[in-house]
């Protein structure tokens, strides 16, 4: 193959890629995983007045 037809479909490769990247970015996240990083989040932030963990400063 030559390097300009190789060069031609290394560009049409990278351009279907970043298409198809893209597009799964636009997607929403689906309710179930919202749901379930909203509950990991929850359980992340201390609660005001609770003692800190493993002996860590506030």
């Amino acid at each position: 193959m030559k390097n300009s037809n190789r060069t031609i479909l290394n560009a049409e490769i990278d351009a279907n890629l970043k298409k198809a990247y893209q597009d799964s970015l636009n997607q929403k996240l689906p309710k179930r995983f919202v749901d379930l990083i909203d509950q990991l989040r929850s359980k992340e932030t201390p609660s005001p007045g609770s003692a800190p963990e493993n002996g860590e400063e506030r």
